[in-house]
């Protein structure tokens, strides 16, 4: 009885990892919005469903992509990872002020249904550390998951 417990306790929270999915296992409501947003050019997204959502991975160019989307096909966010060679001087000027002896790791520009944001993932002192700031370059806080 005592393993039966314990294999359940170590397989519930794996329930909640994202499952890899084929094309055709993705909701027609969920393709019609992607194709919306990629302007139907994108045939090789990778697919993964996640608690209450799709969220598809690709390439244009050389640029790193993602969308979520709904299962009833309402868009949640998409994302595109960006060449440091973009980051507005501001955050650069931000990040070293206040985050000294940092490195940064990533950068990405995120799209809201009401909004948008610079995305910067840094290593500072050991952590890994999102930070996020608007279109202005303004500090918005710490990205949280």
């Amino acid at each position: 009885m005592k393993r039966i417990i314990i294999i359940l306790i170590v397989s519930i929270p794996l329930l909640a990892i994202a499952q890899k999915c084929k094309i055709q296992d993705v909701p027609t409501e969920v393709l019609v919005t992607f194709n919306k947003k990629t302007g139907d050019t994108i045939k090789d997204a990778k697919w993964e469903k996640k608690d209450n959502y799709y969220e598809a991975f690709f390439k244009i160019g050389k640029i790193n992509a993602e969308v979520e989307i709904k299962a009833t096909g309402e868009w949640l966010k998409t994302s595109w990872e960006m060449s440091l060679d973009f980051l507005p001087s501001k955050i650069k000027e931000y990040i070293e002020k206040n985050y000294p002896k940092a490195k940064i790791k990533e950068f990405e520009i995120e799209y809201l249904p009401n909004n948008n944001f610079y995305i910067i993932s840094i290593k500072h002192e050991g952590k890994d550390i999102d930070l996020k700031f608007n279109t202005s370059a303004e500090y918005q806080g710490e990205e949280k998951d």
